[in-house]
């Protein structure tokens, strides 16, 4: 099995490369002590890892590693901890510390290609603000008036629309200039620690979900902001979101991942599984990959769902990217 090359991370003093028999090949940062991510079969899987005493440009950091975001049509990610930010390119291997870019609390690549963070700009407040996705220069910054510390999830929309949550409030704004449109409001209050939105996703259909720790899943009317469909059956929070041909497929804290018919609001099919998973991504084979403290792969075969694989990781994986530009002379 041919041997995968190493990452050089500039703030990292150990570069580990390692293949795997049998299935699969990984790719394994160590930042610190603790592992960053792993690759396989394209999808580089990026997890909870602490960064102690390296440095960037001239300071010395420490920081957690928390979401990445590959921009569309290029070889580069972005790397997101908790304060800072780094640029990674897959062709030459090479990682670039963003200076201006700190304290993200949620990223997505917009209709029209520009880049939509949410950053911490102060102690106490929060902005979303654009930057052009080839420079990465600053285009615009529009105030949030949302605590710093809130749970925030995005999600770029057709149309020229963009869609934020916090605590159990969706707002849709116009992704060009940024303003609001319309706030959407339906997700039970039942508590202030546990009235969090904790995903976003538009369907296929033009509408949008949303998993909530109120146990539910709900479906959106973008344009009107009425409440379609309320899903429930989730015994514990719900997590992930992610769809399945004609299914909508949520997964939660009860340990379970249920297959909705949206139009009906009946669950056809509940498979357990191994972890709590925090995400959900479908496979060109049709694969779901769920990620948790396991990277764990479920695949269809005689009427059911298996564990076709299951990757122990030492920390929480919660985010993903897919690199699929490699080409002769350009693998990982």
């Amino acid at each position: 099995m041919q041997q995968m090359a190493t990452v050089t991370f500039h703030l990292a003093q150990e570069i580990h490369t390692y293949t795997e028999s049998k299935l699969y090949e990984f790719l394994q940062f160590k930042l610190g002590q603790r592992d960053a991510g792993i690759r396989t079969n394209n999808l580089l899987f990026f997890g909870i890892a602490e960064v102690n005493n390296r440095t960037l440009g001239n300071k010395t950091v420490k920081d957690t590693l928390f979401h990445v975001l590959q921009l569309r049509n290029q070889h580069n990610i972005l790397l997101f901890g908790f304060t800072y930010t780094w640029l990674y390119n897959f062709k030459t291997r090479k990682t670039t510390p963003l200076e201006e870019i700190l304290r993200v609390k949620s990223a997505v690549q917009l209709e029209d290609g520009f880049v939509a963070l949410v950053l911490n700009y102060t102690t106490t407040k929060s902005s979303i603000t654009l930057y052009d996705p080839v420079t990465l220069s600053k285009q615009s910054k529009h105030k949030l008036n949302i605590d710093k510390n809130w749970m925030i999830c995005s999600e770029s929309l057709k149309h020229g629309l963009y869609a934020i949550s916090w605590l159990n409030t969706i707002e849709i704004r116009d992704a060009y200039s940024m303003k609001p449109i319309r706030h959407i409001r339906g997700h039970d209050t039942v508590g202030t620690a546990r009235d969090n939105i904790t995903s976003l996703l538009e369907l296929s259909n033009e509408t949008l979900a949303s998993s909530s720790f109120d146990k539910t899943v709900r479906i959106w009317n973008v344009t009107s902001g009425e409440c379609l469909h309320v899903l429930r059956g989730h015994t514990e929070y719900v997590w992930g979101l992610v769809e399945y041909g004609n299914y909508l497929v949520s997964s939660g804290l009860d340990l379970t991942m249920r297959f909705w018919n949206v139009e009906e609001e009946e669950c056809h099919r509940v498979v357990t599984t191994n972890d709590c998973l925090r995400t959900l991504y479908v496979k060109p084979d049709n694969t779901i990959v769920g990620l948790s403290y396991r990277v764990s792969y479920y695949r269809y075969n005689d009427n059911k769902f298996i564990v076709s694989n299951s990757i122990k990781c030492p920390n929480c994986v919660i985010c993903l990217t897919i690199y699929d530009r490699a080409g002769p002379g350009d693998d990982l």
